[in-house]
């Protein structure tokens, strides 16, 4: 079982911010799915092997990999919406703060 204190470690590592009432619900589901992975890793796997898909020999459909004409630099950052100097100029994902 999960106690209280190792729940708001994992809230503050995690960086999610909660009301109470989210907070009490969110404490009892988690517990809920730490329940059942327990009871599964009961289980005596040793005999079955791995798989890496539920329905056995099931392949996606591929399409034939054709070479096409490849754009040069130029007819490439034409189609950009932005670009600085030979680059696509992109906005940024991250906020430079100094903490």
């Amino acid at each position: 079982m999960l106690s209280k204190e190792e729940f708001q470690h994992l809230k503050k590592l995690a960086r999610i911010s909660l009301s109470d009432k989210e907070e009490e619900d969110f404490f009892e589901n988690f517990c809920c799915v730490l329940k059942s992975i327990n009871v599964l890793q009961e289980i005596d796997t040793s005999g079955v092997e791995p798989s890496s898909h539920a329905i056995p020999n099931m392949t996606m459909p591929l399409r034939e990999d054709i070479p096409q004409r490849l754009l040069s630099q130029q007819e490439f950052l034409q189609e950009a919406p932005e670009t600085f100097a030979c680059f696509i100029k992109v906005p940024p994902i991250m906020d430079h703060q100094d903490n």
